[in-house]
């Protein structure tokens, strides 16, 4: 017998041994896919997802990108701090009449200039329907400046951070 086939009968065992080995594996794998599906094993839990979430975000489309979501600023709302402030603020201009302006471009600023001027008018002030919006300087809260006779100008700024 030559070199040249002992040579081919080593590496057709090991090509035979090889592939009883890969044989085995795959009987196995598929053995223990069975089994764990069958006896439930291994699977995921069942989400209740009868809960619906909306959200509102920024700066993303497309989707959710690589499961996050960028929240954008949460609302304000007229709450019973806000309504006292307002109150103390324009305490020494009662009777004046009111022109409310918001931040250009934030609907956020808007939403809060309804509701302020909701809650003045509840409380008998005489408040504009329009309103004007601004670009700068851009203030946080709101900001209170006479602008004539009995007349005063309301700026709704961005919300603090």
């Amino acid at each position: 017998m030559s070199i040249i086939s002992k040579t081919m009968r080593k590496k057709r065992k090991k090509k035979i041994t090889i592939e009883i080995i890969l044989a085995i594996l795959l009987v196995v794998g598929t053995y223990i896919t069975i089994a764990t599906n069958f006896l439930g094993i291994l699977k995921p839990s069942r989400v209740d997802r009868s809960t619906t979430n909306i959200v509102s975000t920024e700066d993303q489309s497309g989707g959710i990108a690589a499961n996050v979501i960028n929240l954008g600023q949460q609302q304000r709302h007229i709450t019973d701090e806000i309504k006292n402030r307002l109150d103390n603020d324009l305490n020494p201009y009662k009777g004046w009449e009111i022109t409310m302006a918001y931040v250009a471009g934030d609907i956020e600023s808007y939403n809060f200039a309804l509701g302020i001027q909701q809650y003045l008018k509840s409380k008998n002030w005489t408040v504009g329907d329009d309103f004007g919006s601004f670009w700068a300087p851009l203030p946080t809260g709101w900001k209170i400046m006479p602008s004539g006779d009995n007349e005063l100008d309301l700026f709704i700024g961005i919300k603090q951070p």
